[in-house]
């Protein structure tokens, strides 16, 4: 009787070895890699962010001089600083000094500015179409409060 008990406590050893090489590797992977995959798809979303402002600032252009609107943009994770400058748009991303830079040209000529922006949050951009080029600014809001 004493060695079917030993029998199955190895079976059962056995087994909870088996899926333990199996699965710490496969954790592993995931916990490493999932910071380095994030940081790729904040780039990914932050290439269309600066199409969407380009396409924005291409409708305003279109619209004759001081033409305003507003449009809301989701800043993804990692994003800094949003410059314009000629015709580009740069968006810079910052993971834990890993700087990545997405630019993009457009058609448009834009005023030169620096907009620094936390990622994570949504920005509402305010477009103007000047006599030098698109001005694109994030207004800062005040919001009164009722004593």
């Amino acid at each position: 009787m004493m060695g079917k008990r030993a029998q199955v406590s190895m079976e059962y050893l056995a087994i909870i070895m088996f899926f333990l090489l199996v699965s710490v590797p496969i954790f592993t992977y995931f916990y490493i890699s999932g910071p380095e995959k994030e940081y790729a798809a904040s780039i990914t979303q932050a290439e269309k962010v600066a199409n969407e402002i380009i396409d924005n600032s291409r409708l305003i252009n279109s619209q004759g001089y001081g033409t305003k609107i507003t449009r809301t943009i989701v800043i993804p994770k990692y994003v800094e600083t949003i410059n314009f400058t000629g015709n580009y748009v740069v968006i810079t991303l910052n993971n834990n000094d890993k700087i990545s830079q997405v630019m993009r040209k457009g058609s448009v000529k834009f005023n030169n500015t620096v907009i620094d922006v936390y990622g994570g949050i949504s920005y509402t951009l305010k477009y103007e179409n000047t006599v030098d080029g698109v001005q694109v600014s994030a207004p800062v809001y005040e919001v009164e409060v009722d004593e």
